[in-house]
């Protein structure tokens, strides 16, 4: 829900939403129930999955379907029950009408976001921007710990001894 919400940043998932469909590579919703994968990659593609599903939902059942999905898993039920309770499918009927339109999906969530199916989403100017900013800083980091390690390791030069009070230094 989060993913779906948030209005920026989405053009990657839906990319990557879009790639794995023409691979048919997308999971199977049954495995979005648990805990997401350790790999990033699987991980970013489990986002998207959630994102498109949460708006297919929307788009097919309507926001008072959402509603009621959620409304139904306050009572503890099963996925499967709760997909069927709510939406009047079942798991396996859901996972495969959102397989069969995830490809036109993203496609069209690129195009309304003005990103083909590959690039960047940004403008050459944004992306150079981007890339510049991105070198200036990785320039003063590296600077920084140059400077760092160069006072860490340089060689401390013992401190001349002063004379005690009312004494004048005396060279032997």
């Amino acid at each position: 829900l989060a993913t779906s919400v948030q209005g920026t940043g989405t053009a990657s998932l839906w990319r990557r939403l879009g790639d794995a469909a023409a691979a048919g590579k997308l999971d199977r919703l049954r495995t979005l129930n648990g805990q997401f994968p350790y790999d990033a990659n699987a991980t970013m593609l489990a986002y998207a999955e959630s994102m498109s599903v949460v708006e297919y939902i929307i788009a097919t059942h309507g926001e008072d379907g959402l509603a009621k999905l959620i409304a139904v898993f306050r009572d503890g039920v099963s996925y499967d029950d709760a997909v069927q309770q709510a939406l009047g499918v079942s798991l396996d009927e859901l996972d495969a009408a959102w397989r069969a339109q995830s490809q036109a999906q993203a496609a069209q969530h690129l195009a309304a976001l003005g990103v083909g199916g590959t690039g960047s989403g940004l403008s050459d100017t944004q992306a150079l921007l981007l890339a510049s900013g991105t070198l200036v800083m990785g320039a003063v980091t590296l600077l920084a710990v140059i400077l760092w390690l160069h006072q860490r390791l340089r060689p401390h030069e013992p401190e001349a001894e002063s004379p005690p009070p009312g004494e004048t230094h005396r060279a032997w």
